[in-house]
């Protein structure tokens, strides 16, 4: 095989209630890394597979976009084809996948960023041009970032309830241009800033490497090109950590200090919100891998992703994590809390009535909360 550092994790999961003549669903899913967010996206999806009987195979693939590429067609025209593949379109060669996946007749779900504008032209929705290529589960990247940056503007705004007249100097610190979401995220920062008489965006500055030593850098030169900045807004958390460091060298007094809020969860990032060095963060979307079994799941079962959702495309809301919340929200980084998790509450196939996909993070925080109560 040409693919490297793999790890398959085969999981033969049957729900017990599974009719004895019904032929599991066989699905593969592969994402584009072993650790981080691409490792989180696995966590839910044992449980989820095994509550709506799906034989599911977890293969992370470690390796640069090309041969994840050379990884998925190796896999759908091998010996042991799935009947579902699940995976993320990597800014190369989607329409290389696509076409192998149509001769192969492969279902497919594509998940997370979302494609680039003009790569839609050529290729259209799914089932557009491509008919096995069923759904596309992605984050609501846009509305992302209007929140972030209209709830950080809300958050600095309600600490000068005396001077109501303040003008807020914001910064955005974007991630690569190279993939859509950022694009997304940036033109919503943008707009929405510009529509507030009290916030001046200062500059937008892209690090492509998503790094947190390039984004204390580039903090480090915003400060001397800008006399002040009040707000950060920050693609990723090591974008925003880096952002988190320069503000400790420069030992603001507390008052003085810019706020900064960002995308993404982790232990580091829920640390510097408990620390308040970070004011909140907007994740939950590294949990979609569990909704994108969902919408296979319901699909597989005559339930027409078209008739509830636009172009078939499902965008999956963020949720804010807050100093408050934190505990709430970690338990969902264990298998364990997704046993208890009543996943079928959310298909269609045993909730027939469901007119729109509602797939918020929320409300397993509340499913939680009462099952403790």
């Amino acid at each position: 095989m040409r693919m490297t550092h793999w790890i398959a994790i085969g999981l033969a999961i049957w729900a017990l209630a599974l009719p004895a003549w019904a032929k599991p669903i066989n699905v593969l899913y592969m994402p584009p890394g072993t650790s981080g967010y691409w490792h989180d996206t696995t966590i839910p999806m044992p449980a989820v597979a095994e509550q709506l009987g799906i034989n599911l195979t977890i293969m992370p693939i470690k390796t640069k976009d090309f041969d994840y590429e050379q990884s998925i067609i190796e896999q759908v025209t091998g010996p042991n084809k799935p009947d579902w593949l699940i995976w993320s379109q990597r800014r190369l060669a989607t329409e290389q996948i696509l076409d192998v996946l149509e001769q192969q007749q492969i279902k497919s779900i594509d998940i997370t960023s979302g494609l680039f504008e003009q790569v839609k032209a050529r290729i259209g929705y799914p089932q557009q041009r491509y008919q096995q290529w069923m759904a596309e589960v992605v984050s609501d990247e846009y509305s992302g970032g209007r929140s972030l940056v209209n709830d950080l503007i809300q958050l600095k705004t309600d600490q000068f309830k005396a001077d109501q007249q303040q003008v807020l100097r914001l910064v955005g610190l974007a991630g690569s241009k190279r993939v859509a979401a950022t694009l997304l995220k940036t033109s919503a920062m943008r707009s929405t800033a510009e529509q507030e008489k009290l916030v001046e965006l200062l500059q937008v500055v892209f690090i492509n490497n998503w790094g947190r030593v390039d984004s204390q850098r580039k903090v480090q030169q915003l400060f001397s090109r800008y006399q002040s900045i009040d707000l950060f807004w920050a693609a990723n958390t090591a974008i925003a950590l880096g952002a988190v460091d320069q503000i400790h060298a420069m030992n603001f007094e507390p008052d003085d200090k810019p706020l900064i809020a960002s995308f993404g969860w982790n232990q580091d990032v829920f640390q510097a919100i408990t620390n308040e060095d970070i004011a909140f963060s907007l994740g939950g979307n590294q949990f979609i891998g569990a909704w994108s079994l969902v919408v296979l799941y319901d699909m597989a079962n005559g339930y027409e992703l078209a008739d509830i959702a636009e172009n078939n495309i499902v965008q999956i809301p963020f949720f804010k994590a807050t100093k408050q919340n934190i505990d709430d929200i970690m338990p969902f980084f264990q298998q364990a809390a997704w046993k208890q998790v009543d996943i079928k509450q959310f298909s269609r196939k045993h909730n027939p009535d469901i007119q729109q996909y509602n797939f918020d993070f929320s409300q397993l925080i509340n499913q939680s909360q009462s099952s403790t109560n």
